[in-house]
């Protein structure tokens, strides 16, 4: 088991305050924060404040305004030039400190139907996932990677069924909300969103199916090569109303419970207008989805305002949990 890899649950003052528009009523939308922005990037560029990078880097920032830091370098690191990480997780740094340190593993996923990864035998497929952890010894690309996640030992081998989004959960993050998992997982918990159609083996048995845009639960009782668990819808884009139904891109999920019934909280974009609902949003703006709360709670980030030069060349995206400020005497206050 690789080691465990923690959030952490940090207040930055970055204060968004606005008013959407919900059919004819006029909402007041959540004061929302978060630590760290990071993302993926289809090509190459140079940020604002002149980071140069290229398609496969993933770059990270320190709320709006903060500079920018190289993450992971792709050719750095071993791979060769066009190969694209679509979706990614990590453990964010602590704020205020070496932000070039990102703590702990990097989980990796790749667009491209098959690719090369130094140290991982064989092909890594779209459905796959590698973990990268640099060893402290310095030692070649190969000994930093290994494979993570084996789509196809559970189902996903189509290229629709590219992983398209990566939430990692390992045993301790689970915590308390591990008894209420509808499963033994043993070596934890993988929210992943594929890029379209996909059908898996549903945990009660038989097939689960759906569309790009859900959110399914991978309860894993083995990581790796010989990846084994069971399959669980934790959200239902169709059944919330999203139009176009693959809309929500880059999905994160920062939250979840279950008692029967899924409640998922997550970050995502969208790479075309879209509604849910009575809600109404735009492209290229990452939004909260609390299904607890109904829907929607409000934009956290316009990324053609605050980070324009992502418009177009965003990929995978992570955001550093984010916590609505306090109101109260609490663990985030």
């Amino acid at each position: 088991m690789h080691p465990l890899f923690k959030r952490a649950l940090l207040p930055l003052t970055l204060l968004l305050l606005f008013t959407l528009t919900l059919g004819a009523a006029v909402v007041a939308a959540q004061t929302l924060d978060y630590n760290y922005l990071f993302v993926s990037t289809r090509a190459a560029g140079v940020t604002e404040d002149d980071l140069a990078y290229e398609r496969g880097d993933i770059i990270g920032a320190q709320g709006i305004g903060g500079a920018w830091f190289m993450v992971f370098d792709a050719a750095d690191n071993g791979l060769t030039a066009g190969q694209d990480v679509n979706a990614f997780d990590l453990t964010p740094p602590p704020l205020n400190g070496n932000a070039a340190a990102v703590p702990g593993p990097i989980y990796l996923s790749f667009s491209q139907p098959r690719v090369r990864v130094p140290g991982v035998p064989g092909w890594v497929m779209t459905n796959d996932a590698v973990v990268f952890e640099e060893v402290s010894n310095g030692n070649a690309p190969e000994d930093n990677y290994a494979l993570f996640f084996d789509g196809s030992d559970v189902g996903l081998t189509t290229r629709s069924e590219q992983i398209d989004s990566l939430s990692v959960w390992l045993p301790d993050e689970l915590g308390p909300a591990a008894v209420a998992v509808p499963g033994d997982c043993t070596a934890g918990l993988v929210f992943i969103s594929t890029a379209a159609n996909y059908r898996v083996p549903a945990a009660g048995g038989g097939s689960m199916t759906g569309r790009g845009g859900d959110i399914l639960a991978f309860c894993a009782t083995n990581l790796g090569p010989d990846t084994a668990g069971f399959w669980f819808k934790a959200y239902d884009a169709q059944a919330a109303g999203f139009a176009p139904l693959r809309a929500p891109r880059n999905v994160s999920v920062n939250d979840f419970s279950y008692d029967g019934d899924w409640d998922v909280t997550f970050n995502f974009t969208s790479f075309t207008n879209f509604t849910v609902g009575s809600f109404h949003g735009t492209a290229n703006t990452v939004y909260l989805y609390d299904t607890a709360a109904g829907g929607v709670v409000g934009p956290v980030v316009e990324l053609n305002v605050d980070y324009p030069m992502l418009n177009g060349v965003a990929d995978g995206l992570v955001i550093d949990r984010y916590v609505q400020q306090c109101r109260a005497v609490g663990p985030n206050c």
